[in-house]
Order: structure tokens, then C-alpha cells, then sequence
């Protein structure tokens, strides 16, 4: 992967956007795009063939496909994009921060770990922050977005 597309896809402070469902060049809304394509029809199909006792059925199917479709309407650039809606982290000014300091991720400064990050996110993103920045240093960035962008954005939340 190109270092340019390698930066569009992960943000500085090394969360990736890719990951995201907010990210229009994301995984998740390219793959909803590919679900809703699947199912088309689906919905039809089952009304049509099966007992119209199990509405339950019919009904999630159609939510189903309406989440599927909010996602593929997902509207941010990625972190680093001049449209990034702030749909992450309010008030964030880690893009500006690297590029201050002439580098791609917080990882790669000098002041890393800073301690204006720590009140800057909640305790699950810094510390996927801090560990994330900490891999870039030690794996660099190219080897990290590979094994990153196969785990849920998400997965931190998760108790």
C-alpha cells in the first residue's frame, strides 16, 4: 500500500478510519453496500414464499436493510480529510499536532506519549491511543495498518 492511501486510511493518533463506519472509504460501508446488494429481494422472496405468521421475521429483515443503508451512506473523509465532519473525537487537534511536528503519527514525535492527549480522549481511545502509537514505533505503520484493519473499530468498548 502507497503511503498516501496508507495516511487516508489511519488517522494520526493511529486509530484507523478504515475501521470506522463513519468513513466513506471504510470497510464497514463497503461491505453494507455489498450486503444490501445481496439482498435484494430477500425481503419480496420471503413474503411471498413463507407463512406471513412470522412478521417478527419480515420486520427485521427490513430494519436490517435500513441500517444497512445508513451505513452506506457514510459521509467522512477520514481524520486527515478536509471533511471529516467531526464525527470522531470533538475538539480534537491531533492533525494539526503532527503536522507541527513534521510527522505522520503521534508515535513518531518526540513528545510521545504527551499528556495533552489523556484529556483530550476517554480512557478506552487512549488507550488504544497509547498502544497504538506505541506499535507504530516499534512495528511501523505499514505492518500495523495490516493487522489492524481486520479488528473492529469498535473492540475496546467491549468489557
Amino acid at each position: 500500500m502507497k503511503k498516501d492511501e496508507l495516511l487516508k486510511h489511519m488517522a494520526p493518533c493511529s486509530l484507523l478510519c478504515y475501521t470506522c463506519n463513519a468513513y466513506k472509504d471504510g470497510i464497514i460501508c463497503q461491505r453494507s453496500k455489498e450486503l444490501l446488494h445481496d439482498t435484494e429481494g430477500v425481503y419480496e422472496f420471503n413474503r411471498k414464499h413463507f407463512s406471513t405468521d412470522d412478521q417478527t421475521y419480515l420486520q427485521q429483515l427490513e430494519s436490517f436493510r435500513t441500517i444497512l443503508k445508513q451505513y452506506c451512506n457514510a459521509q467522512c473523509d477520514g481524520c486527515r480529510g478536509e471533511d471529516h465532519n467531526d464525527c470522531s473525537i470533538k475538539d480534537c487537534y491531533i492533525n494539526e499536532c503532527v503536522e507541527d511536528h513534521h510527522v505522520d503519527f503521534c508515535g513518531e514525535c518526540s513528545c510521545f506519549p504527551c499528556s495533552n492527549v489523556k484529556e483530550l480522549f476517554e480512557e478506552e481511545v487512549y488507550l488504544q491511543w497509547l498502544e497504538g502509537n506505541n506499535q507504530i514505533k516499534e512495528l511501523g505503520a505499514k505492518q500495523y495498518y495490516e493487522i489492524k484493519k481486520s479488528q473492529s473499530h469498535y473492540r475496546s468498548y467491549i468489557k
